[in-house]
């Protein structure tokens, strides 16, 4: 049997321990709080999250290296676009290659991702800075939801000037993703004429890249490009296939176009041959 003064000593002792137990929990709460705060925080504007969003443009003035993830099978797009008085470069490298863009910084570096070509892993984007001290754009496109781009065929009222082409497919700089460049599917077949038209003179901004079976494609490695200063430029496809037509915004001036009016018609050997069609551009790509 326990004295008194045993139970009492007992007693000042359990509540000692409650006491101390209450103090540094009071002292953890606020601690936890703080560090769910500081996890609740929203990440700075223009930080990506892996990977980039497909609908989202980013603002840097950093180097990073980030994934992109295609999921549409189709061709899609990454574009880097240099502020006025830098120079960003980009290169993109998947599981078996790796391909990149080191454009002045008036025009945007970009490549394109054929969603066709499986790869064992997501391409990861990344930026350089070449010179200069501002920062870039940059923007991933898939085409999600998106049709194929209509391939019109030529006829004897074909006129040149005024509502020269059939049918024009808008390219809008702010929708569906297209901040720094658009890109669409073209089903072409081998050994016939293209003609690859801009609504408006060229800043050297419309590429045709080749499904060859490369994931990814440089913005010097397309196969047809419209000439700076041109409205149109011929191709004539050597193999049948779904190609990559990509379209950056640029306007020559470190700045960007709103909008970009492309159409591809397909002609006959004799539409070709009449230069007219295409000023200053009278190379035909792919023969």
């Amino acid at each position: 049997m326990k004295s008194t003064q045993g139970r009492a000593w007992y007693r000042s002792r359990r509540v000692r321990a409650v006491l101390v137990a209450t103090v540094v929990l009071a002292g953890a709460i606020p601690v936890a709080l703080q560090v769910a705060v500081a996890q609740a925080q929203p990440a700075p504007p223009g930080l990506p999250s892996p990977p980039l969003r497909i609908d989202a443009l980013y603002h840097r003035t950093d180097e990073i290296s980030v994934p992109i993830r295609p999921t549409s099978a189709r061709w899609s797009v990454v574009g880097v676009h240099s502020d006025a008085g830098s120079d960003w470069d980009l290169t993109v490298t998947g599981s078996s290659d790796s391909a990149g863009s080191d454009q002045y910084g008036d025009r945007t570096d970009f490549v394109a991702v054929d969603g066709s070509v499986n790869g064992s892993s997501d391409p990861r984007v990344r930026t350089t800075l070449w010179s200069g001290d501002a920062g870039y754009d940059l923007a991933f496109n898939d085409q999600i939801g998106d049709d194929r781009l209509a391939v019109h065929w030529v006829d004897q009222g074909f006129q040149v000037g005024g509502d020269s082409w059939p049918s024009y497919s808008l390219f809008s700089q702010t929708s569906k993703g297209q901040w720094t460049a658009g890109v669409a599917d073209v089903a072409l077949v081998a050994g016939h004429d293209y003609l690859i038209a801009s609504g408006s003179q060229s800043s050297g901004n419309v590429f045709l890249m080749q499904g060859d079976r490369t994931q990814l494609q440089g913005r010097n490695e397309a196969v047809a490009t419209i000439p700076s200063g041109s409205t149109c430029t011929w191709f004539h496809p050597r193999t049948t296939g779904t190609y990559g037509l990509v379209v950056t915004f640029d306007d020559g001036a470190s700045g960007y176009r709103s909008y970009q009016w492309v159409d591809v018609v397909e002609a006959t050997p004799g539409w070709v041959s009449n230069e007219a069609f295409c000023k200053n551009s009278p190379e035909v790509f792919g023969r």
